[in-house]
């Protein structure tokens, strides 16, 4: 199976395809909305944006949900993971070799772009069972987290047996790890579409439920037999895709959410596992400062090629420092593309499965070209006005240049929000900010942090990265995304122009090999 990308004949080459793939970008995402149902359709197909994942379609009569992928509201970054689901959240009751397969007669829909969702669906069996059952769901979307909890009621529903089904998208390469009342599944191999992490957790007032995983399909189900209420948690976790260090922080990091999901229900994760950390900074209240920070960046990030892109800079996003303070992102300098780079389209042979979006693989031989210098380095300026240790959730990612959407041809905008950036990195700061001595000269002193230090390449990840203060539920609201299938179209288009950049390195080595 081999994805639609393109392909340069030498190194500069392959940067020169950059500006040509983010000038494809508006093309490629307007092509994938058209294919999607009109508005008229909303009845039926809802998409749903939370503070940090993009859910949906979400189907109100049935309850399931087609996709789940990292789009973070605040300030609007697409992830590095794909869809987590082909489908998931089939109901079905049973008795005695006969079946009802949940549909809503009625639905109430409440959703908040970028906070807490619930749809609420009702349906009723009729005469498939002797008996009249009536099953209300409740799915709510909130963060990271997606929940159906179903109530069934009726006489004899004890004996009934409820099936939860649904297949991720995780297939063919995925590991599915299982306990009682969890699934966990994840990629393991590098060369396939990535997935987010997911999580399935169950709980039910029936009997012990039944787990069953399939690793090659990627299918899954959950039965329990005679419950009232039957309840499906799932759990998506973006991390930074081709680190194998980044993966293992990540598992460590989602692994105790799962096994604790209702602490933890309604939460907005980042992406734990960035391969990048700052060393502790300490600067005096009242005293100037402008110092070059420590930094620690994984050889695993520098191989990818991420600071080596022309028309996606890298950027930084500080959220809680100390008053009077900024931080600043300096990059080094990068290798020069020929102006006459032509793409190369490498289209899917008869027969191969034809991917969405080709896999965001970063290039280690446009990497090989870098200069020796650091890729990027980050300043501490300003006067603090505050004593105090302050710890600062920080994000670098890749910023979109702002004319990469050029709009509709028919001159509409957009429908869907437009991301300012890719590939988001989460790391935290913490700057302490030592008291000013009463009889303290006013003359500047140099700070406690070692100015003209450089970014250190080495192969130790940054310890994984959680919820944020203050980003635990909610976020900040996305624009209105217009069609229901508009934000879906988002990561199709600008991932598959961001791939074309970023090409398939991994696969490359193997073959060198």
């Amino acid at each position: 199976m081999r994805a639609s990308i393109l392909r340069h004949h030498s190194p500069s080459r392959r940067l020169g395809a950059a500006g040509i793939g983010l000038a494809l970008v508006a093309g490629s995402l307007l092509g994938a909305s058209a294919t999607q149902p009109a508005q008229a359709d909303v009845n039926t197909v809802q998409t749903i944006n939370s503070s940090s994942i993009i859910w949906g379609p979400a189907n109100i009569v049935t309850g399931t949900l087609h996709n789940g992928f990292g789009f973070r509201a605040d300030p609007g970054l697409v992830g590095w993971t794909f869809s987590a689901f082909q489908e998931v959240g089939a109901l079905t009751l049973s008795r005695d070799g006969v079946g009802w397969e949940f549909a809503a007669d009625t639905h109430s829909v409440n959703t908040r772009v970028g906070g807490k969702s619930v749809i609420t669906l009702t349906g009723n069996t009729g005469e498939t069972f002797a008996e009249d059952y009536t099953v209300t769901l409740t799915l709510t979307i909130e963060g990271n987290y997606a929940r159906w909890s179903y109530s069934i009621a009726g006489d004899n529903a004890d004996t009934l047996t409820a099936t939860f089904a649904g297949a991720l998208a995780a297939r063919h390469t995925s590991v599915i790890e299982a306990t009682a009342t969890t699934l966990l599944a994840h990629n393991a191999d590098s060369s396939e579409p990535p997935a987010p992490i997911t999580g399935i957790s169950v709980k039910t007032d029936g009997s012990a439920p039944t787990l069953t995983a399939d690793s090659d399909s990627g299918a899954f189900s959950a039965a329990t037999t005679g419950a009232g209420s039957f309840e499906v948690t799932a759990l998506l976790v973006d991390y930074p895709v081709g680190a194998p260090s980044s993966l293992n922080a990540a598992l460590a990091f989602t692994r105790p959410l799962l096994a604790n999901i209702d602490a933890h229900f309604g939460e907005t994760h980042l992406s734990p596992g960035a391969p990048v950390s700052f060393q502790n900074a300490s600067v005096i209240q009242g005293t100037p400062v402008d110092t070059e920070l420590t930094t620690t960046i994984g050889e695993e990030l520098i191989d990818m090629g991420y600071f080596l892109l022309p028309g996606l800079d890298a950027t930084a996003r500080a959220t809680g420092l100390p008053a009077g303070l900024t931080l600043t992102t300096i990059l080094g300098d990068k290798p020069t593309a020929e102006e006459d780079a032509e793409p190369e389209v490498i289209w899917p042979e008869e027969g191969e499965e034809i991917l969405p979006v080709p896999r965001p693989a970063l290039d280690a031989s446009v990497a090989a070209d870098a200069p020796a210098a650091a890729p990027i380095s980050f300043r501490l300026s300003g006067t603090a006005t505050t004593p105090g240790v302050y710890t600062v959730p920080v994000t670098i990612y890749l910023a979109i240049p702002e004319d990469a959407f050029p709009g509709t041809t028919d001159g509409q905008e957009l429908p869907f929000p437009q991301p300012i950036g890719v590939y988001p990195l989460d790391t935290t700061l913490t700057v302490t900010v030592a008291p000013r001595v009463s009889n303290e000269s006013p003359t500047p002193t140099a700070p406690a942090e070692t100015p003209g230090s450089t970014a250190t390449p080495t192969g130790a990840a940054a310890p994984p990265v959680g919820t944020p203060p203050g980003s635990a539920r909610g976020g900040s609201a996305l624009p209105t995304t217009g069609n229901d299938f508009g934000a879906l179209a988002l990561p199709i288009g600008l991932l598959a122009a961001a791939g074309a950049v970023l090409l398939m390195g991994a696969r490359r080595r193997r073959a060198a090999e």
